[in-house]
């Protein structure tokens, strides 16, 4: 069985859904999110919960059809990391297609 076709993300617009991610759970931090440095741990910049840490991975899961496996989730916790693993999900699905 095929995985499902997806448009590969380039790194800002695996980018810009991850903030988007963030601001649709934590909307209170929306304001922070331009000046936010995409290296550092935004769940503890932010004071975020597990929860919340839950609901951008289920977020991020429903904008873009890429599940991250919960044994992942400690290692996802900047942007750059969840942009980086969306970036090349996307692209080793589209190239599972062809």
């Amino acid at each position: 069985m095929k995985a499902e076709s997806r448009t590969p993300l380039d790194h800002d617009q695996a980018t810009t859904i991850v903030l988007q991610a963030i601001s649709a759970v934590a909307p209170d931090v929306e304001d922070e999110l331009p000046d936010l440095d995409h290296t550092i741990d935004f769940f503890e910049e932010f004071e975020l919960d597990s929860m919340d840490h839950a609901n951008v991975m289920t977020r991020l899961w429903e904008t873009t059809g890429i599940s991250i496996p919960e044994r992942e989730y400690p290692s996802m916790r900047s942007v750059n990391t969840l942009a980086a693993y969306l970036e090349a999900e996307s692209t080793s699905a589209g190239k599972d297609n062809e």
